[in-house]
């Protein structure tokens, strides 16, 4: 025959002798402390087990209890250390993903660059180059002693010659002009289709001011009576014009010269070219 659970009259015998023990204890230890400041071992392990007995199975209870709860707060604390560890992750995401962007725009946007520069260039031969060069060289010089023939047709504050007449001075300066202008003409028309297009625009733009020029001199020269205050405005004004036309056909040579791109020739060696 098998044992069965302890009746409820035999569990009060157990905890009334629990306490017991456990009064005693007390009292030696009330009694004896002035003697001992220390429990021994089996005093402590004898206390333990008294105070175990007297719960009874409450214990398991507490023990049981008390691992459950332990391990709630393990799983609870686990989950918190993931969630944070989980929004850390994520604002790196974003913030790589942030950072990939800007520099794929940034980088977008120096390829585009690259791009437009590489298609703005002309590849041309290194002969082809010193050919071009040599008729910027040949128009510059034209356009040049065009530009100082029509600014000393009625300058600002001019110096004459009193043994020339007025007539005789203004004949002198439209024919010199005419000549500077007829051999600037001859060597942009005979050269025309080898311009670019924005080069040959601004020479045509400078033409037609010196030409205005001229013919306002010439003409209204005559026709003007003592000081005249707008013939004279009228001449400072052509002749900011023309200044700055010429100063913008120089800029758009050295960008046209800046485009080229030479490929070298079978010698591999380019030519050198004369100065501007």
């Amino acid at each position: 025959m098998g044992l069965g659970p302890p009746s409820l009259h035999t569990r009060r015998a157990q905890r009334a002798a629990a306490y017991s023990r456990i009064n005693v204890i007390l009292y030696i230890r009330t009694r004896g402390w002035r003697h001992s400041k220390t429990m021994t071992f089996s005093e402590t392990w004898d206390l333990a087990w008294s105070i175990l007995l007297s719960i009874g199975s409450a214990g398991g209870l507490i023990l049981g209890l008390s691992n459950w709860l332990g391990k709630v707060w393990a799983n609870r604390i686990l989950e918190r250390e993931k969630l944070a560890i989980q929004r850390e992750l994520q604002a790196l995401q974003a913030e790589s993903a942030q950072r990939l962007h800007a520099l794929k725009e940034r980088t977008d946007v120096l390829l585009k660059n690259l791009e437009a520069e590489h298609s703005r260039r002309h590849r041309v031969h290194n002969l082809q180059f010193a050919k071009e060069f040599q008729l910027y060289a040949d128009t510059w010089k034209a356009l040049h002693a065009l530009k100082i023939k029509t600014l000393t047709l009625r300058p600002v504050g001019d110096v004459v010659d009193v043994r020339e007449t007025e007539e005789e001075r203004r004949e002198r300066r439209y024919k010199e002009f005419a000549e500077a202008f007829n051999a600037a003409v001859s060597v942009i028309a005979e050269n025309e289709p080898f311009f670019p297009q924005e080069v040959f625009a601004k020479i045509r733009e400078l033409q037609s001011l010196s030409r205005r020029e001229a013919f306002s001199y010439y003409y209204k020269g005559r026709q003007k009576k003592g000081v005249d205050m707008k013939y004279w405005e009228e001449a400072e004004e052509n002749q900011q014009q023309i200044v700055e036309q010429v100063d913008a056909i120089c800029e758009a040579i050295r960008t046209r010269i800046g485009l080229i791109e030479i490929v070298e020739g079978p010698q591999g060696v380019a030519p050198s070219v004369p100065p501007l």
